[in-house]
């Protein structure tokens, strides 16, 4: 996920957080769940980003650890950083 969707799913969790404030306050049950419901879609996207990051980190440790024992093993220095 880019700086684009990331800022909008911060933006869709915003505004339906505003859309059910007004919902409640103006008794509109249709507004506030229309803002519940992209509110929670801000969060599950901006949740899928960060997993996203998570796995992208983890697999490269993986390789790092992958790289450095194959090296091990044919006798030569661990590669650095």
């Amino acid at each position: 996920m880019d700086g684009w969707d990331r800022a909008k799913a911060r933006t869709e969790e915003f505004v339906g957080r505003t859309e059910e404030v007004v919902g409640a306050a103006y008794g509109d049950a249709a507004l506030e769940v229309h803002g519940e419901a992209l509110r929670l879609q801000g969060e599950v996207e901006e949740d899928a980003r960060r997993e996203a990051e998570r796995e992208a980190e983890e697999a490269a440790a993986v390789r790092k650890r992958a790289a450095a024992a194959e090296a091990l093993r044919r006798g030569e220095t661990a590669p650095e950083d």
